[in-house]
């Protein structure tokens, strides 16, 4: 959480008489770290939309290798709403109809996060 936040940034606070560092919450992260690391990658600009077109579809009559990878990623943060289709109801449809991709709130705050080295 630490490295979310910038210099002057608020920071949440948790008081408690304790004689150690307690973990509040462990778990897995809903998405790998790795993926919103490439988030800058993917997208130069976070209001800038991402376009698609058939080649980033594994199931297209002419798949990119390349670009089925960036696609794979992409659906990974739509699946935990960083990453919308524009003008499509799924990812799926955006890409087999050449459509577009964008970052939501979300993940324009973590396009910076990325950005800035904090992930």
């Amino acid at each position: 959480m630490e490295t979310a936040l910038g210099a002057w940034d608020q920071r949440p606070l948790f008081k408690s008489h304790v004689s150690k560092l307690l973990a509040l919450r462990k778990c897995e992260p809903a998405i790998d770290p790795s993926i919103l690391r490439r988030l800058p990658e993917y997208f130069s600009l976070p209001a800038e939309d991402l376009p698609l077109d058939p080649a980033y579809e594994e199931e297209s009559s002419s798949p990119d290798p390349q670009k089925v990878s960036v696609f794979k990623d992409l659906q990974r943060l739509s699946r935990v709403h960083l990453v919308v289709p524009v003008n499509a109801e799924h990812m799926y449809g955006a890409a087999m109809n050449s459509k577009a991709c964008r970052l939501t709130g979300t993940g324009c705050y973590y396009w910076r996060l990325a950005k800035d080295n904090r992930i």
